[in-house]
């Protein structure tokens, strides 16, 4: 299952990678609660969930953030 780092700031669609890729991984639904105080990702990775820091992204164009992601995470990660 690949490495989907998720804006929550944004609504995902039901065709979105990271609606069918949760859907494989068993998941109907993934309600976020509560705030983080820094910039963060949050990753869903064959059914677990990991919230890592992404300082380094503040700022960045939506093109340089991905870039970055892809360097860290993997050629088959999805936003």
């Amino acid at each position: 299952m690949p490495l989907l780092p998720v804006n929550v700031n944004s609504r995902q669609t039901s065709s979105s990678h990271f609606a069918l890729a949760a859907k494989r991984a068993g998941l109907d639904a993934l309600v976020i609660t509560g705030a983080r105080s820094q910039p963060s990702i949050l990753i869903v990775d064959d059914g677990r969930i990991e919230v890592l820091p992404a300082a380094d992204l503040w700022g960045r164009s939506a093109q340089e953030a991905s870039a970055l992601l892809k360097d860290r995470l993997g050629p088959h990660f999805h936003t």
